[in-house]
């Protein structure tokens, strides 16, 4: 799943939140008008009293189930974003060992390389000794150049590897400081 599902997930998680906050609102103003109704009924006192009781504990069950109903879905979704965080975590790792997979590779064809042109440097070397001088020196720079350029390619994997690692890390402890929070409250 991609950041941008997550982040649809928590638009969506907030919208629900808002909807349960009015629909509380509106329990509770119905809940007032009914009071007041009573209260405003020719009836006596007892009889009101009682059925004022009555409607209070009425709103004070439906109140308490829908915050139950809340905070489950609320943990609940939090399960579900830890979830999604390791899964994006568990991706970037396979992608990490893919690409230095494809270095190795790429290193060892750059070896296979060096040694063919080794072998080739050396037979035209028995054949023509002046142009070995030059020769061995284009394929020393080329070598070095192929050295620097896998240095460099390898210290980049190296460090967007790192890079990545950390983000991920603190997405982690971001989702799970969050889910702790939540528990909390």
């Amino acid at each position: 799943m991609s950041l941008f599902d997550y982040l649809e997930d928590r638009r969506r998680e907030a919208q629900l939140k808002r909807q349960a906050r009015d629909l509380g609102k509106v329990v509770a103003g119905a809940s007032v008008g009914a009071i007041l109704g009573i209260l405003f009924a020719p009836q006596s006192g007892e009889k009101t009293r009682e059925q004022i009781g009555e409607k209070a504990m009425e709103t004070k069950e439906y109140l308490e189930a829908a915050g139950q109903d809340a905070a489950d879905s609320l943990q609940f979704k939090a399960f579900q974003a830890q979830e999604k965080i390791k899964q994006t975590y568990s991706d970037l790792k396979e992608k990490a060992e893919q690409k230095s997979a494809e270095l190795a590779d790429d290193i060892e064809v750059a070896k296979a390389k060096g040694r063919a042109i080794g072998e080739i440097v050396r037979e035209d070397a028995k054949k023509v000794k002046y142009e070995n001088e030059d020769v061995a020196e284009v394929v020393k720079d080329g070598a070095n150049d192929v050295k620097n350029d896998l240095k460099y390619g390898v210290s980049k994997v190296a460090e967007d590897v790192k890079d990545a690692a950390k983000e991920i890390k603190k997405d982690v402890d971001k989702t799970q400081k969050k889910v702790e929070d939540k528990k909390n409250k």
